[in-house]
């Protein structure tokens, strides 16, 4: 499952002489973002949103001026008080765009927090633990075996004809065929999967035909389409429900499908 949450639109602003600092720690530069699209009427916790970062974008921004490594070891991000906050790189490609997720502590529409880079110090210094750390589990299915972003120890291995393809974000997955899976780990029992919970991911189905997990534990619970106008979710232990839509989206685009229990 690539873990991510609907799409939100960042605007990047040009760094001001105003733009705050974190405590203690100097970076030469540094460029505000704004959160715009996000339509609710509440603010969200903890929200994890997913930074582009590429040559002069946001404006000013430059690979070359990281001064403490190539792979993006000084960035740092800060709320508009200069906090530090959780981030995670999930993709980085000096020659291209990087993909960064930050986990915002409260958010509405309008919501703004920066970006330093160009420093001695390393961001995670500045910024603190892995964005995730509460999760149960975040894949975001950059190989065979992706890694568990989470911390929780639910590495993934790929089995059949799995491989890796262009995905939503970054890479994906393709699970051609009914041999192919990912199978990420065991560290949950059932007994904790019967508390609330969500499940989500970015899926981009071939076919509708016949049933097409998107996520399951044994035969104890699962996330699956049935059909074209179907979706099949099994609840912890109890029994199949069949919910039928007007139709889901088109095979071969991209949609974001989540369960919550």
């Amino acid at each position: 499952m690539k873990r991510i949450l609907p799409l939100l639109a960042l605007l990047a602003l040009p760094a001001a002489g105003a733009l705050p600092q974190p405590a203690d720690y100097v970076f030469d530069y540094g460029a505000a973002f704004t959160v715009a699209g996000y339509a609710g009427s509440s603010a969200l916790s903890g929200f994890p949103v997913l930074v582009r970062i590429a040559e002069n974008s946001p404006v000013g921004f430059s690979y070359s001026d990281l001064t403490m490594s190539t792979d993006g070891g000084d960035l740092a991000f800060i709320d508009m008080d200069g906090n530090g906050i959780p981030f995670e790189i999930d993709t980085w490609d000096p020659s291209g765009t990087s993909l960064v997720w930050v986990r915002l502590p409260t958010m509405t529409n309008g919501t703004q927090f920066a970006m330093c880079w160009g420093s001695e110090t390393a961001g995670k210094t500045v910024c603190g633990d892995n964005p995730f750390a509460d999760y149960k589990g975040v894949w975001h299915m950059e190989s065979a075996s992706p890694a568990d972003a989470s911390g929780s120890g639910n590495a993934g291995t790929a089995s059949g004809s799995a491989a890796v393809a262009a995905g939503k974000f970054g890479n994906a997955l393709s699970l051609p065929d009914s041999s192919s899976s990912v199978s990420c780990g065991t560290s949950q029992s059932n007994a904790e999967l019967k508390d609330a919970f969500t499940v989500e991911a970015w899926v981009d189905p071939a076919s509708y035909s016949g049933n097409r997990t998107v996520f399951g534990k044994d035969a104890f619970i699962s996330l699956r389409t049935a059909s074209a106008t179907q979706i099949q979710v099994t609840t912890p232990g109890e029994k199949d429900h069949n919910m039928t839509v007007s139709e889901l989206p088109s095979t071969g685009n991209w949609w974001h499908l989540a369960l919550t229990f």
